[in-house]
């Protein structure tokens, strides 16, 4: 087995897949950011809601408020977005010499065959983007390994096998690429959805969180007897006057 790898066309899809990985991540960023905005609403409008529900919402809406888009983020999924074309490059030539041809049979078996590699190739985007986050990889992997796995091939299943059928195989890994901008979206959300907030956003943002205990500390605090309508500062004063007047 021998690749014959042309250099400029396996550039052309590196570069172009971590533009990719950066413009899904950014629109990714920005989906969360109205999304955030819609519960910031509806958390105004909600009395009911608990002590750890709002503690919840409120980190959530800490951190869009501290900056809508985190650009390390986007810089490191480009990263991963690069590595992945290179590995998506490679593999498709790989995968054409263990099963030549173009056809509907072949590309059934090429994407059963890219289906239980895959394992590998969200594997690394995880780790990637974990270890460069500074989040736990171990955690990571754990958390969100198997649901973004099971929710990827929903979706690469039908692109591999028009892919695998109808393209050329030097351009295989770059159409791939290009045609999975919403997957790379939903990996995007899934992969940042599980880290810890410290790994995303500043820590002069986590310093202004109240935590769980604080929250509800606040509230057991006062006790049943704490005044509900503190005091004005000068209302007493107004009240006297008021009085020596009658």
């Amino acid at each position: 087995m021998k690749l014959h790898l042309n250099w400029a066309d396996t550039a052309t899809s590196v570069l172009i897949s971590g533009g990719t990985f950066f413009v899904a991540d950014f629109c990714t960023q920005h989906l969360e950011y109205l999304y955030h905005k819609k519960r910031k609403h509806a958390k105004e409008d909600d009395k009911t809601m608990d002590v750890e529900a709002e503690h919840e919402t409120e980190t959530a809406l800490h951190l869009v408020c501290a900056s809508p888009w985190i650009w390390r983020r986007s810089m490191n999924f480009a990263f991963s977005g690069v590595i992945s074309g290179l590995y998506q490059d490679i593999w498709c030539q790989v995968l054409d010499i263990l099963l030549p041809g173009m056809g509907f049979k072949n590309a059934v078996l090429k994407t059963l065959v890219d289906c239980a590699l895959n394992v590998v190739y969200i594997g690394m985007v995880l780790v990637i983007n974990a270890s460069m986050s500074g989040a736990s990889v171990l955690r990571t992997l754990k958390d969100r390994f198997w649901r973004l796995y099971a929710a990827y091939l929903c979706v690469d299943v039908p692109v591999d096998l028009v892919v695998f059928a109808v393209v050329p195989v030097k351009w295989q890994g770059l159409t791939q690429n290009i045609i999975e901008l919403f997957i790379s979206m939903m990996m995007s959300h899934c992969t940042y959805q599980g880290m810890v907030q410290e790994a995303q956003t500043p820590s002069s943002v986590n310093e202004h969180l109240p935590t769980k205990t604080e929250a509800s500390g606040a509230d057991s605090t006062a006790g049943p007897d704490a005044d509900v309508n503190p005091p004005v500062p000068g209302q007493d004063e107004k009240d006297s006057e008021v009085s020596e007047t009658k």
